[in-house]
């Protein structure tokens, strides 16, 4: 009887590659506390990227006003602001002495309004919102392949996490 030959073996393919996953981890108040998140996230992570949300988000409303050097600079501009045709203004005391206050409004458009108005009569007023100043909170993006998005959060100390596409990050 003929002997048959032992079969060859199938070589062992590797494992395949996983794919990672991507997460978004926040939000953090300011950006040391997501330095330190970001510290305890890098070991579970094979990307990482921070993104800054702009602060107007929660606006309560916008203000137009033009911060002056002294009692005096403020009266006199007041003054000039009257006879380009705006009324509509006073000097602010207190924290923000020697500022004209030049409109509060709801909504930025109308603030940016009046903003332009100033402008185009020769005066240069800030327009900003109200109830939130400078940055909004920052986010950690993560593309892992070893975690999920609580265990994320967990390690973050965060209060939130969400999917994300892996597309752009990092």
């Amino acid at each position: 009887m003929p002997t048959t030959p032992a079969p060859t073996p199938a070589p062992i393919a590797p494992p395949p590659e996983a794919k990672p996953q991507c997460f978004s981890i926040g939000p953090f108040a300011d950006t040391a506390a997501a330095a330190e998140a970001r510290a305890k996230l890098q070991p579970l992570a094979q990307k990482l990227a921070t993104r800054t949300q702009a602060g107007t988000s929660n606006a309560r409303g916008w203000r137009v006003y033009m911060p002056q050097a002294s009692a005096e600079a403020a009266q006199a501009t007041a003054q000039r602001i009257r006879a380009a045709g705006f009324s509509d203004l006073f000097v602010m005391s207190g924290s923000e002495a020697n500022a004209i206050a030049l409109g509060r409004f709801r909504s930025e458009e109308s603030a940016r309004k009046r903003g332009a108005e100033l402008s185009a009569a020769g005066f240069t007023a800030r327009v900003e919102a109200l109830g939130e100043s400078g940055e909004g909170p920052t986010w950690i993006d993560v593309a892992t392949t070893t975690s999920n998005g609580d265990a994320l959060r967990r390690a973050a100390g965060a209060s939130r996490w969400r999917g994300r596409s892996c597309a752009g990050l990092g």
